[in-house]
């Protein structure tokens, strides 16, 4: 059964930060396989490296990236916002120094009062997330009424955003259809995340 402190604050909000969702081991393994797998794609000329590090199609990865996803309360906070029936797609995304930033956005495109929401998103921190390395924003509520004043530069703020800060091992869980980005990363070290995006699918 999913917190009621969880349920109240994506519906209120449209995102819940939950700590602890994976110890220090977790965390420790999990960055271990991804610069194994960075290092293999940086040997791969066809592929185009910038500032944002980036891995995809990491739900077959197996242990130790199925640990993020597979938490009780993860899987319940994605349950609440869209039923039973969803398939996930989980990826790896790291800002260097310098990068980033993001203009605001949502996750599907707007829905209309009574629609079923159809995506639900996780930002798992494998590194602290603060106001200096790139944290992601969130613009509470803007999944109930959408923003009609975003504004259109990435490291432009909105009078309305909450950038979240988080210890490494944290879940930052949120209503897809949220407007929230990454901000830039203005410290000296990569800030390393996965990403989960949850889509509502069919039931079986």
């Amino acid at each position: 059964m999913p917190l009621d402190s969880d349920i109240a604050a994506l519906d209120r909000d449209g995102f819940v930060v939950m700590e602890g969702i994976l110890d220090d081991s977790d965390i420790a393994s999990i960055r271990s396989a991804v610069d194994e797998r960075l290092a293999v794609a940086r040997r791969d000329l066809t592929r185009r490296h910038g500032g944002t590090l980036h891995l995809v199609d990491l739900v077959e990865g197996g242990a130790p990236f199925d640990r993020a996803w597979n938490a009780p309360r993860v899987r319940a906070a994605f349950e609440h916002v869209l039923g039973p029936n969803y398939r996930i797609e989980a990826s790896y995304r790291g800002p260097q120094p310098g990068y980033g930033a993001q203009t605001l956005h949502t996750d599907d495109l707007p829905i209309t009062p009574g629609d079923p929401y159809r995506v639900a998103s996780a930002i798992v921190t494998l590194t602290e997330f603060n106001e200096d390395n790139g944290a992601t924003r969130v613009v509470p509520g803007s999944h109930r009424v959408p923003l009609n004043d975003r504004p259109k530069e990435p490291d432009r703020s909105h009078p309305r955003e909450r950038i979240i800060a988080a210890r490494a091992g944290s879940a930052i869980v949120f209503n897809g259809h949220v407007w929230h980005s990454g901000t830039r990363n203005v410290s000296e070290a990569r800030r390393d995340s996965l990403q989960i995006v949850c889509r509502r699918s069919a039931p079986p």
